[in-house]
């Protein structure tokens, strides 16, 4: 695990990935943190830079569906709870959803089964959510 003077480098350097480093391997670091209770981790660092990196085209359509799968099975992590730290689980999965999304806009990367998967998946949340 990098420490967060790492990663505040990332960030105060437009996203750009150190030299040395792997962007895969970073990307691994950078999902855990969309878990995390602390906010510099998940909102800054994991959010932040997941996002520039999916909006700046770093990632091929296996790995974005790869994103995909993973953030609606988080949707669903803990689907109902009230009073837990899963709602933020599944907060940020909606989030990096939307992002999913709105590159499909620009670059439509989705299939059809993904846009019902999603589009299922978030109908489910949608009613489901109690947090």
């Amino acid at each position: 695990m990098h420490d967060k003077a790492f990663w505040h480098g990332i960030l105060e350097n437009k996203g750009k990935v150190p030299k040395g480093a792997s962007q895969t391997e970073l990307t691994t670091e950078l999902l855990s943190y969309l878990h995390s209770p602390d906010p510099e981790l998940r909102d800054e660092f994991g959010y932040q830079l997941l996002g520039h990196w999916i909006m700046s085209g770093d990632y091929d359509t296996e790995t974005l569906t790869g994103f995909l799968d993973r953030w609606l099975a988080d949707l669903q992590t803990g689907l109902g709870e009230t009073g837990t730290d899963t709602v933020l689980i599944r907060s940020f999965a909606s989030l990096m959803l939307s992002i999913l999304v709105y590159y499909d806009v620009t670059q439509s990367w989705l299939s059809e089964d993904d846009y019902a998967r999603l589009f299922d998946a978030t109908c489910l949340y949608f009613v489901a959510e109690k947090d």
